[in-house]
C-alpha cells in the first residue's frame, strides 16, 4: 500500500513514500488524519477509548517504532528472501526426516528379519544342546555302572584266584586219579 503523502506548507504533492507512516496531522490521500480519539462526555468526562488512557505511552512508543524499525521495501524484500529460504530449509528437512525415517525403518525390517534367523537358530542349538545333554547323562549313567562292575569284580578278584588254584589242584588231582584208574 502506498501513502500518498502532502506537504501542509506548501501543498504541493509529493511522490507515494511506502516508509511513511502518517504522524498525527499530516494528510493521506488528501484526508486528514487524526490519532487522538474523541473525548466520552459520560461518566464524569472519562475517557471511554482504553488507548487514549495510555495515550502519552503511545505516542512515545508510535514514535520509538517509527525510528527504530523502519519499515521499507529493502525491509520487506529482505523478509520474503527470509520467509523463502526458511520454506527451502523447511523443505529441506522434511525431507531429511521422510529419508532418515525410511533408514530407520529399513532398518527395523533387517533387524527383525536377523531377529528371527537368529531365534531360529537358538531354537535349532538348543534342540541340539538337549539331546547332546541326554546323551551325556547316559554315557555318564553307564560309565557309573562300568565302574560300580569293576569295583565289584575287583572285589571278587582275590576269590577268583582262590578259585584258579583249587581248580588248578582238581585238575591235577583229576588227572592222577584217572591217571590211576587206567594204570
Amino acid at each position: 500500500m502506498s501513502v500518498h503523502v502532502e506537504d501542509v506548507t506548501s501543498g504541493a504533492a509529493s511522490a507515494p513514500d511506502p516508509d511513511a507512516t502518517p504522524p498525527g496531522g499530516a494528510y493521506v490521500a488528501g484526508q486528514a488524519v487524526s490519532t487522538a480519539p474523541e473525548p466520552c462526555t459520560h461518566y464524569d468526562q472519562a475517557v471511554s477509548d482504553p488507548r487514549a488512557a495510555v495515550e502519552p505511552l503511545g505516542h512515545e512508543i508510535e514514535l520509538a517504532l517509527a525510528t527504530e524499525v523502519p519499515w521499507s521495501t529493502a525491509t520487506a524484500q529482505a523478509l520474503l528472501e527470509h520467509h523463502d529460504a526458511l520454506q527451502v530449509s523447511y523443505a529441506d528437512l522434511c525431507r531429511r526426516y521422510e529419508d532418515a525415517r525410511a533408514h530407520n525403518e529399513a532398518l527395523h525390517r533387517a533387524l527383525e528379519l536377523r531377529e528371527s534367523l537368529l531365534r531360529r537358530f537358538v531354537s535349532f542349538v538348543q534342540f541340539k544342546y538337549d539331546v547332546a545333554l541326554a546323551r551325556a547323562r547316559q554315557a555318564e549313567q553307564l560309565a557309573t555302572r562300568a565302574v560300580e562292575d569293576l569295583v565289584r569284580e575287583r572285589e571278587v578278584l582275590p576269590e577268583l584266584g582262590m578259585l584258579r588254584v583249587r581248580y588248578t589242584l582238581l585238575e591235577e588231582d583229576s588227572a592222577r586219579a584217572l591217571a590211576n584208574w587206567q594204570d
